[in-house]
């Protein structure tokens, strides 16, 4: 919970601070632009955390590495189990990532009813 508060709290500096840096003012439209874009990268970011660590991703790295050469010669069978799966090099954990976005992403909602209402 103390992971997910510093990430809400950093992207909200950012989309202030992209707000200044974009419209040279803080208006609520620059903020609800800004703040879409940043929880919009974290939550690509968690999500795509999630699905590498499920192992999504292995198989066609396992197919790479039969596939290419490296240093000019090929592997063989057991060189390509030894190395690491992609899942296993993926190991930050999501779900702080996940409720920081989503809180900016709602946030950003509660912003874009007050602009609109």
């Amino acid at each position: 919970m103390k992971k997910s508060a510093f990430i809400f709290l950093g992207g909200l500096a950012v989309s202030v601070i992209g707000c200044f840096l974009y419209y040279r003012e803080l208006t609520l439209l620059g903020f609800i632009n800004s703040s879409f874009i940043v929880g919009g990268i974290l939550l690509f970011i968690s999500l795509f955390g999630t699905v590498a660590q499920s192992g999504f991703f292995d198989a066609a790295t396992y197919g790479m590495r039969r596939a290419f050469k490296i240093n000019g010669k090929e592997m063989d069978k057991d060189e390509a189990q030894s190395i690491r799966p992609f899942s296993e090099l993926v190991s930050f954990s999501v779900s702080p990532l996940l409720f920081a976005s989503l809180a900016l992403l709602g946030l950003m909602l509660i912003g874009l009813g007050i602009y609109y209402v």
